[in-house]
């Protein structure tokens, strides 16, 4: 049963205002800059389906090279989108005071109208460093947040990336919201350390019905050069530094000597792309990778449909949606051994695990698993029925209930502020 069926909810609908990445169009191609941006295309659709109201103050990137960017279309009539050029930064990184009072200047003039036009109920900040921006203006209007937190900031700011007063007012605006959200338990963990104690885990889902168990596509073998026999091994993300792609390539190097013919395939974009290519070059091993670039997400079940096992080598992560996608699409999920995987991954039965940067160890892994028929399907078959167990209607509902609870209690639930001294230890939990 899909939301818009079973979905109207007794209670009166809530207006939301939502500040949040979503994905936009580059000369007309869909653009996916990261997984948050993807989050938001999922949630914000399927609450205005629950009749909520939602408005969205969205963020793209300024344009580059004279290329044209423009927003998506959105079929959904409780759904608009504002957009504003807002250059996007990592939350791992402090942002520099001239950056943080521009942010501040565009964003605040948007919010300021949209909330003259129409007050909303409750205000969802859709990232953690978006509270410095806004929050002073909710309080201003005396509407309350909610925040969710994909678990970058409260990383940086447990590893000591941030100058203490910074992290403080960060810290303290996390401490300030009505309510914190974290995608995974690993997340609510950083958070509580952090002295943040209005936090409630919703965890990160796949849609089951867009992520299913198909066949390797024909059309899309015969693009890529592949045979219907080759083992495939898959890699999707922002190509970043954190996602540690370099360890997939001098792997590849140890596997195809072994066997040479599997073939490695690379969806996804980033800095760390030419280091990759060239990598695999000095290696020799280049004619068997296919390095697709970026694709809109509504293509991604076919190249994850195309692969006997996805490896995810991130040294942090929130909790990824590539990894519970592959899950749903019966496939093998290999995995850093890190928190965010131990959340989606019982070893050997949905999903394994190598150790993080161990370029041995998910070189063996990779090959026992292709060598292993038996053992993909049979984890295949456990990692989809478990996909299956974890509903979107139940995941959208879950926020609905506590955007519906903060606007019911309203502003000022209680002032919270930072511990006196941050946690600045290394965070070695593996944590995003």
């Amino acid at each position: 049963m899909n939301d818009r069926a079973s979905t109207r909810c007794a209670d009166p609908p809530l207006n939301v205002l939502a500040l949040a990445p979503l994905p936009y169009l580059e000369d007309g191609v869909a653009a996916f800059t990261g997984g948050a941006s993807i989050f938001y295309a999922e949630l914000l659709p399927r609450l205005a389906r629950l009749g909520h109201r939602v408005r969205v103050i969205a963020e793209a990137p300024p344009a580059r090279n004279e290329e044209v960017r423009t927003g998506l279309r959105w079929d959904e009539p409780n759904l608009t989108v504002e957009w504003f050029v807002y250059e996007y930064r990592s939350s791992l990184s402090p942002p520099p005071a001239a950056f943080r009072a521009q942010a501040s200047l565009t964003i605040q003039r948007v919010f300021d109208r949209l909330v003259a036009d129409r007050r909303p109920d409750v205000v969802l900040l859709g990232r953690e460093v978006t509270s410095l921006y806004v929050l002073e203006r909710c309080r201003h209007y005396e509407l309350p947040a909610v925040l969710i937190s994909h678990g970058v900031a409260p990383s940086a700011l447990l590893r000591g990336l941030y100058p203490d007063g910074l992290a403080r007012e960060v810290v303290e605006c996390l401490c300030a919201v009505e309510a914190v959200v974290a995608i995974a338990r690993h997340v609510e963990e950083m958070l509580r350390r952090l002295g943040v104690t209005a936090v409630v885990t919703i965890p990160n889902v796949a849609d089951t019905e867009k992520f299913h168990p198909q066949p390797k596509d024909p059309r899309l073998l015969r693009t890529l050069r592949l045979s219907p026999t080759q083992p495939v091994v898959g890699h999707v993300s922002v190509l970043r530094p954190a996602k540690r792609t370099l360890d997939i390539v001098d792997s590849a190097a140890g596997v195809l000597r072994a066997r040479p013919d599997i073939v490695y395939i690379v969806v996804g974009n980033g800095p760390c792309r030419r280091e990759m290519e060239e990598r695999a070059r000095q290696q020799g091993i280049l004619a068997s990778f296919r390095f697709v670039g970026e694709v809109g997400h509504e293509q991604v079940p076919r190249y994850v449909n195309l692969c006997d096992v996805v490896v995810l080598s991130s040294e942090r992560e929130g909790l990824p949606l590539i990894g519970l996608e592959t899950q749903a699409c019966g496939r093998v999920l290999l995995a850093s051994d890190i928190a965010a995987s131990r959340e989606l991954i019982v070893e050997g039965e949905t999903g394994a695990l190598f150790q993080t940067g161990d370029v041995g160890d998910l070189t063996a892994k990779t090959l026992a698993l292709i060598e292993d028929r038996g053992l993909r399907d049979a984890i295949g078959r456990r990692a989809r029925a478990g996909a299956e167990q974890r509903r979107p209607a139940d995941w959208s509902r879950a926020y609905a209930q506590v955007l519906r609870r903060t606007a019911a209690r309203g502003p000022g639930r209680g002032k919270h502020t930072a511990p006196r001294t941050l946690l600045r230890a290394a965070d070695t939990s593996g944590g995003l």
